[in-house]
């Protein structure tokens, strides 16, 4: 049975087109139920706080694509690796032997993890293993 509800309320517009893919597709429940929570204007309040809600986040989204990112200094291994397309083991021994200049963070008993920074990296890519 097609619902022939057309409900106004802020921005959304639900037509019986709209009621019967909500029922078919999304909404477990009877066209019945349906047809009262959208003349209550229930799940028209909610669904325009979600779109009010989406709307914010993607003009913060666009606002932040302007702004430029801060450059980050330090990298992990793992970072390291994947960049320069070797394995997390040959560039923990690199750092290990000092064939690139790197830290460990931490300081009980020389456990810790590798970080290098990036002018490290860079230099690296321009002259090879120290």
């Amino acid at each position: 049975q097609r619902l022939e509800a057309n409900v106004v309320l802020g921005v959304a517009r639900f037509t019986h087109k709209d009621i019967d893919f909500m029922t078919d597709s999304v909404f477990p429940m009877n066209p019945e139920d349906l047809q009262g929570l959208l003349l209550d204007g229930s799940l028209v309040i909610a669904l325009n706080e979600t779109h009010s809600m989406l709307q914010r986040l993607e003009a913060k989204l666009n606002a932040e694509q302007g702004e430029p990112r801060p450059e980050r200094k330090w990298f992990t291994v793992a970072e390291v690796a994947e960049r320069l397309g070797k394995t997390p083991f040959t560039v923990r021994e690199w750092c290990r032997n000092h064939r690139v200049n790197a830290s460990k963070t931490g300081n009980r008993g020389g456990a810790g993890d590798w970080r290098i920074h990036r002018d490290e990296i860079s230099r690296y890519e321009n002259e090879g293993l120290l």
